[in-house]
């Protein structure tokens, strides 16, 4: 069946939230907790996606996630681990897995459709960085209430991830962290 062969081939894009509380969504649906099987297999998603530019060795995660077990043991825990989390974010069938393995390294690739927010926080603040003066406090209140909505924890507040920018970004980033409410 040709619809069944295109999701096999090309699935559907996964979005990943990491500001304001881990959340992936695959189009538009919202995988729940249930989808993991155990919380462990979201806290390695969680970990690989913040990694996800580089492979990262087995060594690395057994530290992370099984401290003191033995190799043996945490190599196992990972490997049911890493089984959950393929289950819950690759469709059944899939040609291939967002998660590679290549001998004792694993990492989350992304496809070309995925998102990740933070991926997308970096290159506002960038792009904000990059602008001087005024222009730069329209481009903060556009990142802050419309890309983010909110999103950005009030223990981090914005002029923290954009130190340069001026008094008036400072009082308009500041302004924007006291709101009760952000969302628009």
């Amino acid at each position: 069946d040709a619809a069944r062969e295109t999701l096999r081939t090309n699935p559907p894009a996964l979005t990943f939230t990491l500001l304001g509380g881990f959340r992936v969504k695959r189009a538009s649906w919202p995988l729940d907790e249930a989808a993991w099987g155990r919380p462990l297999a979201a806290r390695l998603v969680r970990f690989l996606l913040i990694h996800h530019d580089v492979s990262t060795p087995e060594d690395e995660l057994f530290e992370a996630f099984w401290p003191g077990k033995e190799p043996a043991a945490a190599r196992h825990s990972l490997t049911v681990a890493l089984s959950l989390a393929r289950k819950a974010i690759d469709l059944p069938g899939s040609q291939d897995s967002s998660i590679r393995t290549d001998g004792r390294t694993h990492r989350l690739s992304l496809r070309s459709g995925d998102r990740v927010d933070t991926d997308t926080f970096e290159a506002a603040a960038a792009a904000g960085l990059a602008v001087r003066g005024p222009d730069a406090v329209p481009l903060l209140e556009h990142v802050h209430g419309r890309v983010f909505q909110g999103m950005i924890a009030t223990a981090q507040p914005v002029a923290r991830h954009c130190p340069d920018l001026g008094r008036e970004g400072h009082e308009t980033s500041q302004r924007l962290d006291a709101k009760p409410d952000r969302k628009e």
